[in-house]
């Protein structure tokens, strides 16, 4: 029993894990942060705007390298 989360540490079929990795299963890493990227990228600040674009290029690379392997 792990105390801290008050479940049991093995994991068991009804255990379906957090929303992240669901979407990251369906999905996959690159388009999450690329969607990510667009929807901080259209906040009016400049910090939120970068931080948007280096996410869509993270995404994009990481969506390319998928590809092509």
């Amino acid at each position: 029993m792990d105390r801290v989360r008050g479940s049991s540490a093995e994991p068991t079929a009804d255990d379906s894990g957090s929303w992240f990795d669901r979407a990251r299963a369906k999905y996959g890493l690159g388009t999450l942060l690329v969607a990510a990227g667009v929807v901080l990228f259209l906040f009016p600040e400049p910090v939120t705007s970068t931080a948007g674009l280096v996410l869509i290029g993270a995404g994009v690379l990481i969506w390319l390298a998928g590809r092509f392997q």
